[in-house]
């Protein structure tokens, strides 16, 4: 969300933002790049972790107590 708020902040103020320095840049135009391309290990850990906690859940169902 903090990134979010910097690109905006950018934005509204006519600039192109920076992504690989995370700054707001007046003079250049930038290219979007999306966070899974920057941060491609986040991305696929937490949709790992999530599968898995998926799997736990159904196990912890069908088990019992």
């Amino acid at each position: 969300m903090y990134e979010q708020s910097l690109v905006s902040d950018c934005l509204d103020l006519g600039g192109s933002f920076n992504y690989e320095l995370l700054a707001c840049d007046q003079h250049n135009n930038h290219p979007f790049m999306p966070y899974m391309a920057r941060h491609p290990l986040f991305v696929n850990g937490g949709m790992l972790l999530s599968v898995i906690g998926l799997f736990f859940c159904i196990i912890g169902l069908y088990k019992g107590r």
